[in-house]
């Protein structure tokens, strides 16, 4: 006699046919990851083009891909919020709303709907996801052990690089709310950059007015606390304290990290640079962390600085609405 698993959080994925043929899909397919990045673009596009209707029919396609996977939650969790991304972003664009609302509305409003959902879900069926994401890790470190050990790695090499990586580990699973909300950022920047470009040549939206457009945004003055107060909440030496902190300062950090990638958009504009450069320069941003911690904290220091003169024009006010 088979029991029913005591984990409700376990995946059906190959317990039925329907199951196991979406599995292989997923399986056979390396580009999946990307092709689920952009699922927001085409249902923003039909909720855009095509109203209510034939957005609400593709989203029932997207459910039911979901439920065929064999009703595994985690993967429930990603097409509703891709779902509600995707709406998000339609309406949004629609209402002529610009882009840096588009972008706050298609990023919070799934993350925290889908987020709340999980929440009660797991606090229901007592499921601590931060241990089930532990678990996973552990998982993927053994086995990254065992084909680094087949490709002759010795085993001093192995012993040298552990701990590094389990440190990665325990800021990945502390930092599972910001992890997700950067995926859910990602996402929808994508999704919203390939919206918008097709939308504008085929006259569903406007095209961007001089000056807007990320080289010429600005943060709102007082997001700056949703650094500086976490910052000073992660001074105790309370665990609980400063991992739901750093995952808050995580969160407003990425604000200034758009601030100051619209701030080096700016400079590169400024010294009209060869498009050539400007692909190598931002290959090499991608390639190096220590750059992405450079444009961090250019674009929060812009704060106080002001490295562009915008808040002393005086339509500023307009220039952040951008």
């Amino acid at each position: 006699m088979n029991l029913p698993s005591s984990n409700p959080t376990e995946s059906k994925f190959g317990r039925s046919a329907p199951g196991m043929v979406a599995l292989a899909i997923m399986a056979a397919s390396p580009f999946m990851p990307l092709l689920l990045a952009v699922l927001p673009a085409p249902l923003a596009y039909a909720r855009l083009r095509y109203g209510v209707g034939n957005f609400a029919v593709a989203a029932s396609v997207c459910a039911a891909l979901a439920l065929a996977g064999g009703g595994s939650v985690g993967l429930f969790a990603v097409v509703a919020a891709l779902v509600i991304c995707g709406n998000a972003l339609g309406v949004s664009m629609s209402a002529g709303e610009p882009d840096d609302r588009t972008l706050l509305r298609g990023t919070l409003i799934p993350a925290l709907s889908v987020g709340a959902v999980l929440a009660v879900y797991f606090l229901a069926n007592g499921v601590d996801p931060w241990a089930i994401a532990a678990k996973d890790m552990d998982a993927s470190v053994s086995r990254a052990v065992g084909m680094y050990k087949r490709l002759g790695m010795s085993q001093a090499d192995i012993d040298a690089a552990l701990p590094t990586v389990k440190l990665w580990m325990r800021v990945m699973t502390d930092g599972l709310v910001a992890v997700a909300f950067y995926t859910m950022t990602a996402t929808c920047v994508m999704s919203h950059a390939l919206l918008r470009r097709y939308a504008v040549k085929a006259g569903l939206v406007k095209a961007r007015a001089e000056g807007e457009g990320l080289a010429n945004w600005v943060a709102p003055d007082h997001a700056v606390w949703g650094v500086i107060i976490p910052g000073f909440l992660m001074i105790p030496d309370v665990h609980v304290l400063r991992v739901a902190a750093g995952n808050v300062l995580a969160v407003f950090a990425l604000v200034y990290l758009f601030q100051g990638i619209g701030i080096v958009s700016y400079l590169i504009g400024r010294l009209k640079m060869p498009r050539g450069f400007r692909i190598l320069l931002w290959a090499m941003v991608l390639l190096q962390p220590y750059l992405f911690l450079t444009m961090w904290a250019v674009g929060l220091f812009d704060t106080w600085v002001d490295f562009r003169k915008l808040r002393k024009k005086p339509d500023s006010r307009d220039a952040r609405k951008a």
